[in-house]
This record gives structure tokens, C-alpha cells and sequence, in this order.
């Protein structure tokens, strides 16, 4: 037992070997598929940066709208208010203009009614007037017709003052 070697290390010759059957398989992976491994990574490459700026234009477009959108917004604020503020104004204006037509047709409708009381007041005066020298004129022919009895024509005055206040 004693002619038993042990080898613990590789020999040169599987060394050799190993190292040939690489440079074979690094030959022909160089030869066939390098250049197409090289093409996708570039275009890989090129796809990320393109993603990348395109986010970054993405974002600031997104921060631009945000602006115009927070101005366009602020500006609408301002406007609804205008809009507010002209119509409360308005509607205080149509209010004012109403109370005052109906203080005018009010006024109007109580003068008209003066007017018409006064009219009415004129005719039952005339009215009055004229019955007061129908009935003074009955009286004077009555008083005449008794004027011989002046007791009579006292009586006859006085009822005739009892129809007027009555």
C-alpha cells in the first residue's frame, strides 16, 4: 500500500484543458451572441433614460398644470365673489326700486283718494246747498203764505233748522 499517491491539487493537463474549453465557449458566445447581449443592454439602457426624462417631463408638466389650475382657481374664487357681491347689490337696488313704486302707487293711490274724497265732499255740499234753498225757498213761500201769523213763521224756521241739523 504503499504506491498510492494522493493528489489533492488539479493536474496541468485538465488545467489546460479547462481553460481551452473556455476560451472555446468565450470564443463562440463572443462571435454569436456578444454583439446582440451588447444591443439589448444598450437598448434597455436607452429605454430607462427615456422612461426617466420622460417622468421627469411628466412631472413637470404635472407641476405647471398644478399651478395654472391653482391660479385658474384662485381667479374663479375672485369672480364668484364679483358675481356675489353685483348680485346682493342688485337685488338690493331691485328691492330699493320696488318699495319705492309701491310708496309711489301708495301715494298716488291716497291722493287719488283725497282728491276723490274732496270731489264727493263738493257735491254733497251742492247738494246740501241746493236742498237748503229748496228748503228755504218751501219755507219762505209757507212763511209768506202765514205771514200774518208770525208765531207761524217762527215754527216753520225752526223746523226748517231741525231738518238741517237732522
Amino acid at each position: 500500500m504503499d504506491n498510492i499517491v494522493i493528489n489533492i491539487g488539479p493536474s496541468i493537463l485538465k488545467l489546460l484543458q479547462v481553460w481551452l474549453a473556455t476560451a472555446i465557449l468565450f470564443f463562440f458566445f463572443y462571435k454569436f451572441f456578444w454583439k446582440a447581449i451588447v444591443r439589448y443592454f444598450e437598448k434597455r439602457e436607452n429605454f430607462m433614460v427615456e422612461q426617466v426624462e420622460s417622468a421627469a417631463q411628466a412631472n413637470q408638466n404635472a407641476l405647471a398644470y398644478e399651478t395654472q389650475a391653482n391660479e385658474a382657481m384662485k381667479q374663479a374664487r375672485i369672480d364668484s365673489k364679483n358675481i356675489l357681491d353685483r348680485s346682493k347689490n342688485e337685488a338690493i337696488r331691485v328691492r330699493e326700486e320696488l318699495i319705492d313704486n309701491a310708496k309711489s302707487e301708495a301715494n298716488d293711490k291716497i291722493e287719488s283718494a283725497r282728491l276723490e274724497i274732496e270731489r264727493e265732499k263738493m257735491i254733497a255740499r251742492k247738494e246740501i246747498e241746493s236742498e237748503v234753498v229748496d228748503i228755504a225757498l218751501l219755507a219762505a213761500r209757507e212763511i209768506v203764505k202765514d205771514s200774518l201769523n208770525e208765531k207761524k213763521g217762527e215754527e216753520i224756521v225752526d223746523d226748517f233748522i231741525k231738518e238741517l241739523k237732522a
